[in-house]
């Protein structure tokens, strides 16, 4: 799933529908939302690698929002044995089993 270009007939990245949202939750928590709103003509017999590039565009969203609110660590160390700098980048995640249960509590 290498889709660098949107299809032809897609540029969900200069929707103004297209959102991030954060919401809080006790569990200290956030849950992010990337949405993307495409008109159901547009989705009729929508090929695979058009389905694939929407996707990838929320994804993209999502990560965005995560680094611009601080959502992901980025730690660095120099390993003196191999001469290498080690960069990381970690973020919490959940297993959609629980972030099915958060949607139900927030109806998103």
């Amino acid at each position: 799933m290498a889709i660098t270009q949107p299809p032809y007939h897609y540029n969900v990245d200069q929707n103004p529908l297209n959102q991030i949202a954060t919401y809080d939750y006790a569990i200290g928590g956030k849950l992010l939302v990337a949405t993307a709103r495409l008109s159901i003509e547009s989705v009729l017999g929508m090929e695979d690698d058009e389905k694939d590039y929407i996707k990838q565009t929320l994804v993209k969203l999502l990560v965005e929002q995560m680094i611009k609110e601080g959502f992901v660590e980025f730690t660095q160390a120099d390993d003196s044995g191999t001469m290498f700098r080690v960069i990381r980048a970690r973020a919490y995640v959940a297993p959609d089993s629980q972030v099915k249960i958060l949607r139900s509590l927030k109806k998103v």
